[in-house]
């Protein structure tokens, strides 16, 4: 009995540095070439679900269509995934971002994957792949879930247990890509304006090269919202009407297609 009670007792300790342990602020970029902390998203009450896996590993991609499943069901309480590779680049990333879902940060070989797994290899055990963590936004980390059951009920009980929940917001990456070398061979200057934008305005653009000017609304998260225009131009500076008035204020993304290449311009509805 006595061992027992001792048993017990050691499992519990065990139990309780897992969830003491703070987990490491690691930056990583994603494939579309934002830039991301951890602790930045976690001070915005966002829970992350932290995938570390990769895209030949048979036991991870047959845990996709639950995870996927797990963070559309508790989209309402601030979850975001992470899956992060320690292998993959971003070329092989970008044809696989289909199997995750929409909103997930994926990271590979050229954000920083191998570095962000050997943090948190220094901080926790890292037994293998896949790794499947919870953290909370008070930094609380359930480490390594697995294996999980039909439904993944050890999932959900420790999103469950991130309380408080914090009203919805926007998550905001740490950095925004917009890629400004490579656009600035091409389309220079892009400016919005006015400045906040109070939803309709002008957007300048100097193309170098004439053909279809392509412009979509985005969230910061990178989800499509809504097309915005669509015409060709011949290169020179061209003005165009920009309207936002349908969306709530708020922090957004212009995706800016034209045959040179593509920009992310952030801007700030309000």
């Amino acid at each position: 009995m006595k061992k027992m009670i001792t048993l017990l007792l050691l499992s519990q300790l065990l139990l309780q540095s897992v969830y003491a342990q703070i987990p490491p602020d690691i930056s990583v970029t994603d494939i579309r070439g934002n830039k991301h902390q951890l602790h930045h998203a976690l001070e915005q009450g966002f829970i992350i679900f932290l995938d570390f896996s990769f895209i030949d590993c048979q036991p991870c991609n047959e845990a996709l269509p639950e995870i996927n499943q797990i963070v559309e069901d508790y989209t309402d309480q601030n979850i975001l995934l992470w899956y992060i590779s320690d292998r993959d680049n971003n070329e092989e990333l970008t044809n696989y971002s289909d199997a995750l879902n929409n909103n997930a940060v994926i990271v590979g070989i050229d954000g920083d994957g191998e570095e962000a797994i050997e943090a948190f290899s220094d901080v926790f055990n890292f037994y293998g792949f896949p790794t499947m963590s919870i953290i909370c936004p008070n930094k609380n980390t359930t480490w390594d879930i697995w294996p999980y059951s039909e439904g993944a009920p050890e999932w959900r009980v420790e999103i469950e247990g991130c309380q408080p929940m914090i009203p919805l917001e926007e998550y905001e990456p740490y950095e925004v890509h917009t890629n400004t070398e490579e656009w600035e061979k091409n389309v220079s200057p892009t400016s919005l304006s006015p400045i906040p934008f109070p939803g309709m305005g002008v957007l300048k653009l100097d193309l170098k090269k004439s053909g279809i000017v392509n412009i979509g609304l985005y969230d910061y998260q990178m989800r499509f919202i809504a097309p915005l225009y669509q015409d060709f131009h011949s290169h020179g500076q061209h003005d165009i009407n920009i309207h936002t008035n349908l969306y709530q204020n708020g922090y957004y993304l212009l995706k800016i297609e034209t045959p040179q290449g593509i920009e992310y311009l952030p801007f700030i509805k309000g």
